[in-house]
């Protein structure tokens, strides 16, 4: 099976208003897994004119501001060479470029299909993606004409449920219960390699996953 583990950081909990600060994916195939450092990674941070956000959210994105507030610090050719440097781009250009990543990966499958208007439908897992992530990926102009995300969303968190859980584990639960070592850091390319991880850890294990 081969999916896209996406994470994305935004600058409040409001997908009307706020927005996408960090978007990250990983490209799994879980018939080669490879390593973190041969696993295709997707990384982009995202530019505005304008930030809307609330404070504990600004706050918890502290790094992706500090990287952003650097591009006021230089000019002309430098600049363009910075945003090259930290994966800068503005938000019209997100769709593009995943896109871009996307095909790259699946074209080398002898399987693989685009649709009919060369949109390409993709499996996805990510923590709470389907919930909460994705409400902000459609308020991305021009998005679902680029890639669209197919209805069944795998979050790892219903496989680490126990029976006495009172709600469904966090990130840092499943991490755990998977016995992987460290902390959650709100990264978006290490949580979504976390979800991987996790994932690889039921397959290891022989607990089936059905999409």
């Amino acid at each position: 099976m081969k999916y896209f583990s996406i994470d994305l950081e935004m600058s409040g909990l409001d997908p009307n208003t706020h927005q996408i600060l960090e978007f990250a994916a990983i490209y799994e195939d879980t018939e080669a897994q490879l390593c973190w450092e041969e696993i295709p990674k997707f990384e982009r941070i995202i530019n505005y004119k304008e930030l809307i956000g609330s404070p504990g959210a600004l706050n918890l994105n502290a790094r992706l501001l500090k990287i952003l507030a650097g591009m006021e610090q230089v000019w002309g050719s430098s600049k363009k060479d910075y945003m090259q440097e930290n994966n800068i781009i503005g938000i019209n250009q997100l769709s593009g470029d995943f896109h871009q990543f996307v095909y790259e990966n699946l074209v080398k499958d002898p399987n693989f299909k685009s649709n009919k208007d060369g949109s390409i439908t993709i499996n996805v897992a990510g923590k709470n993606f389907g919930t909460f992530d994705l409400q902000f990926i459609n308020q991305v102009q021009g998005f679902k004409n680029k890639v669209r995300i197919s209805q069944r969303i795998l979050d790892p968190a219903i496989l680490y449920f126990q029976n006495f859980d009172e709600r469904l584990p966090n990130l840092l639960d499943c991490k755990k219960r998977a016995g992987i070592k460290g902390k959650v850091t709100h990264t978006a390319i290490e949580d979504a390699w976390d979800v991987v991880e996790v994932l690889r850890n039921k397959l290891l294990n022989k607990k089936e996953i059905i999409w």
